[in-house]
C-alpha cells in the first residue's frame, strides 16, 4: 500500500499532458477489452445460432429479414443472402395468412394487450417449393436504443400433427375395422391405407402411398376434386355412390363415407369405403323379381283370354273329325296347331301362377332314372350323360308330371347349349341353406331342400342377358326352334312348388341351373295318377254350363250333347243363378267358368251353395289362386277343368263326378 502512494504521488506530479496521454493508453486498452469481448460474444451467438436444431428468424419492425440461421435455410429452402432484407410475410407465410401477420406486427408490443410475444403459437409456415407446414412459433423482442428487433424461434411439429391425425384415424378406425379405409391429404394424395384398402384395389400399400386419390376413382377427376373438397368443409361428412378402379382393370361399386377433418391447421380426408359388388347384385335380382311378377300378372291374363279364344277349337276337333272324316291330315293339323298353341298357354299360366295340380309323393331318383331313358334314346351321341344321384334322397311332395318338364327343359337348353358336343350331368343332392346363401339366390329363403341340378359344359350365357333369361318368350335361339317359354315354365314350376331356380353361368364354361325343392320324408316311391281307359258318355243327365263367352258355351253344348247330356246354359254367373234355381230338381252337375264380369265363377258358388246344397260342381279355369282354390275348396268344389280343354277330359271330368263308388 505505501508502494502505492508513492506511485500515486509521483503520477500526480507528473505534467498534465502526460497524464492525457496516458489516460489515453489506459481507454485504448479497455476499448479493446470491450472489442474483444464483443467478438467473442458474436462469436458464441453465431456458434449457438449454427447448432440451433429450430429455425431462428430476426426482423425488425417494418417485418425485414435480419438474421436467418442454418436451420432455418433447412426448414424453408432458402439461402440467408436470399433473405436478409427481404419481407419476411413474402418468403414463409402463406398468402392466406399474410395480411393476418402484418396486421400483427402492431401487436408486437409488450404493452399491448393481444401481445404474442413470450407466447408459443401454432401456426402454418410456407416452404420455397410452395408446400405448407405446421410451425410452432415462438417470437421474443430484443430492445435497442431507439428501435428494436424480433426474433422468432420456429419448430417444425408436422410429424408430430401427422402422429395425431393417426391417432384420430386411429379411433375412427376403430369403429369401421373391417372397412377398407384410406387417409387422403387436401391435395388428394393418399397418406395411409389399411390392408382392406389394399384388398379391395388390389394394391400394396406401398404402391397406394404413390397415388392420388383421383387415380382410382372413376367420378372423381382432378378437375372435380376441388368441388368435392369444398363441399366436404361445408358438410363436414358426406357419403356418395361411385366406382373405384381395381389393379386388374375393372371396376368396384362402391359407398364412401367421406368425413372432414382439420388438425391445428392441417386438412384432411378419412375415407371409409364400403363394397357395393353384392347390394347390386342383390338389387339386379330384387328388380328382375318385380318385373318377373309384373309379367306374371301380364301373361295370366292375356292366357285367360287365348283360352276362351282356343277352347271352342280344341272341345270340338272330334266333331269336326266326325263331319269331315276324308280330310283328317288337315284336321290332324288344325288340332295340333290348336294343342300346340294350347301348350304355350298353359306354359304362360305355369308360368304368371306357379304348379298347380294334385300333389304326390315323388321320389327323384324315379324322375332322374325316367329323364336317363329319353336323354339316352333321343339326345346326340357325342353328349355324355353324368348321372348323380343318391338312392337314398328323401322324397318330394309335388307333380311329377310337372317336376319332370323341368328337367327335362333345362336338359333341352344345356344340349341346344353344346351344339359339337360335351358333358351333360343330372344331379340330386340334399342342401341345407342359411339366410346369408339365400340372400344371394332370387327368392331364395333358408331351409333345407332338395337340388335338382342340370349341368352342362357348353357356350355358356353372356353376363348382359343372364338377367333376362326367365323372361317368357326371351330366347337366344334361331327363329322356329325354340318359343321363349322354357325356362319361364321352369321358375312358374318350381316356385309353385315352393322352391326356386337358381343359374350359375360363364361365357365359353358352360351352365348350371339349380332348382331347390323343399325335402319331403325319406324313401318312397312315385304315386302316379291312374287314367280313364274308355270315354264316358252320359244318360242324358241334365247338366248345367256357366260361361260368358258366346263360342264357348256353343262349343261346350255341342260337345255335351254329343256325350248324351242334356245341356242348361247360362250367360255368366248371374244367369246361372237364374237357371239353377229353374232347373233346381233336375241338374245333376254343374260347370262354371271361374273369371266373368259382375258375378263371377266364385260369386256364384257362394250363392248356388244355398240353392243346390249338394250338387257336384267343376270349375273350368286355366289360372287358379291360392286363396280363391282354398275358398272353393270350401264350397265344395268337386273338380276342375283346365282351359282349354278336350272332349275328352270333359268326359273324364263328368265321369269322376257321376259314376257311383
Amino acid at each position: 500500500s505505501a508502494t502505492d502512494y508513492l506511485l500515486k504521488e509521483r503520477l500526480h506530479r507528473l505534467p498534465s499532458a502526460v497524464q492525457r496521454a496516458l489516460a489515453e493508453v489506459e481507454d485504448h486498452r479497455q476499448l479493446r477489452r470491450v472489442e474483444d469481448s464483443l467478438r467473442a460474444s458474436e462469436q458464441r451467438s453465431r456458434a449457438i445460432l449454427d447448432s440451433a436444431l429450430d429455425a431462428i428468424v430476426t426482423m425488425d419492425c417494418e417485418g425485414r429479414i435480419v438474421e436467418f440461421n442454418p436451420a432455418a435455410e433447412r426448414m424453408f429452402g432458402y439461402a440467408r443472402s436470399e433473405v436478409v432484407g427481404e419481407t419476411m410475410a413474402d418468403l414463409i407465410i402463406p398468402a392466406a395468412y399474410r395480411e393476418r401477420h402484418r396486421h400483427a406486427l402492431a401487436h408486437y408490443s409488450p404493452d399491448s394487450p393481444s401481445s404474442v410475444l413470450g407466447r408459443q403459437i401454432e401456426i402454418l409456415a410456407l416452404r420455397r417449393d410452395g408446400s405448407e407446414f405446421p410451425v410452432e412459433l415462438f417470437i421474443q423482442r430484443i430492445a435497442l436504443p431507439g428501435s428494436a428487433l424480433f426474433t422468432g424461434f420456429i419448430r417444425d411439429i408436422t410429424i408430430r400433427k401427422q402422429a395425431e391425425a393417426a391417432l384420430k384415424l386411429s379411433e375412427f378406425s376403430v369403429q369401421n375395422a373391417s372397412l377398407p379405409t384410406f387417409w387422403i391429404s387436401r391435395d388428394a394424395r393418399i397418406l395411409r391405407v389399411n390392408v382392406s384398402a389394399c384388398d379391395l384395389l388390389g394394391c400394396s400399400e406401398a404402391e397406394l402411398l404413390t397415388k392420388a386419390f383421383t387415380e382410382f376413382d372413376t367420378d372423381l377427376t382432378g378437375e372435380r376434386w376441388p368441388a368435392r373438397w369444398q363441399q366436404s368443409r361445408e358438410r363436414r361428412k358426406m357419403s356418395f355412390e361411385t366406382k373405384l378402379r381395381h389393379s386388374n382393370g375393372g371396376t368396384i361399386p362402391v359407398e364412401i363415407d367421406l368425413n372432414w377433418f382439420e388438425f391445428d391447421g392441417l386438412e384432411y380426408y378419412f375415407a371409409f369405403v364400403r363394397d357395393l359388388t353384392e347390394r347390386r347384385k342383390q338389387e339386379r335380382a330384387a328388380l328382375r323379381s318385380q318385373r318377373m311378377e309384373s309379367i306374371g300378372s301380364l301373361a295370366g291374363g292375356i292366357a285367360h283370354d287365348l283360352n276362351n279364344a282356343l277352347a271352342p277349337v280344341l272341345m270340338t276337333g272330334e266333331l269336326l273329325r266326325a263331319q269331315y272324316p276324308k280330310e283328317p291330315e288337315l284336321l290332324d293339323m288344325a288340332m295340333a296347331s290348336v294343342k300346340r298353341a294350347a301348350g304355350m298357354v298353359r306354359h304362360l299360366l305355369t308360368f304368371a301362377k306357379g304348379a298347380d295340380g294334385e300333389r304326390l309323393t315323388v321320389q327323384p331318383r324315379t324322375l332322374v332314372r325316367d329323364l336317363e331313358k329319353l336323354i339316352n334314346g333321343s339326345f346326340p351321341k357325342n353328349i355324355e350323360l353324368v348321372i348323380k344321384c343318391n338312392p337314398t334322397l328323401p322324397t318330394l311332395v309335388g307333380d311329377a308330371t310337372q317336376l319332370h318338364q323341368v328337367l327335362l327343359n333345362l336338359c333341352v337348353n344345356a344340349r341346344d347349349a353344346m351344339p359339337h358336343g360335351g358333358t351333360l350331368t343330372i344331379e340330386a343332392e340334399t342342401v341345407e341353406m342359411d339366410a346369408t346363401q339365400a340372400s344371394f339366390v332370387p327368392g331364395g329363403k333358408p331351409g333345407k331342400y332338395l337340388a335338382l341340378r342340370v349341368r352342362d359344359t357348353g357356350t355358356g350365357i353372356q353376363p348382359e342377358i343372364v338377367d333376362r333369361i326367365f323372361e317368357p318368350f326371351f330366347t337366344t335361339k334361331d327363329a322356329g326352334t325354340g318359343t321363349g317359354l322354357g325356362l319361364s315354365t321352369c321358375v312358374g314350376i318350381v316356385t309353385g312348388h315352393g322352391g326356386f331356380l337358381q343359374v350359375y353361368s360363364h361365357p365359353g364354361e358352360g351352365s348350371a341351373f339349380t332348382a331347390y325343392l323343399p325335402r319331403g320324408r325319406a324313401g318312397g316311391d312315385t304315386e302316379m295318377i291312374s287314367r280313364m281307359p274308355d270315354k264316358f258318355t252320359g244318360q242324358g243327365q241334365l247338366i248345367l254350363f256357366v260361361d260368358d263367352e258366346p263360342n264357348v258355351r256353343d262349343a261346350a253344348c255341342a260337345v255335351l250333347q254329343r256325350l248324351n247330356f242334356i245341356p242348361v246354359m247360362a250367360n255368366g254367373g248371374a244367369d246361372g243363378l237364374v237357371q239353377a234355381a229353374l232347373h233346381r230338381s233336375g241338374i245333376r252337375a254343374i260347370i262354371t267358368d271361374l273369371h266373368m264380369p259382375g258375378t263371377d265363377g266364385l260369386a256364384f258358388m257362394r250363392e248356388v251353395r244355398r240353392i243346390l246344397p249338394g250338387i257336384p260342381i267343376i270349375v273350368a279355369s286355366g289360372r287358379l289362386e291360392d286363396d280363391v282354390a282354398g275358398e272353393l275348396k270350401s264350397l265344395g268344389m268337386t273338380g276342375r277343368l283346365d282351359k282349354p280343354f278336350t272332349e275328352t277330359a270333359l268326359a273324364e271330368a263328368l265321369q269322376k263326378l257321376l259314376t257311383p263308388r
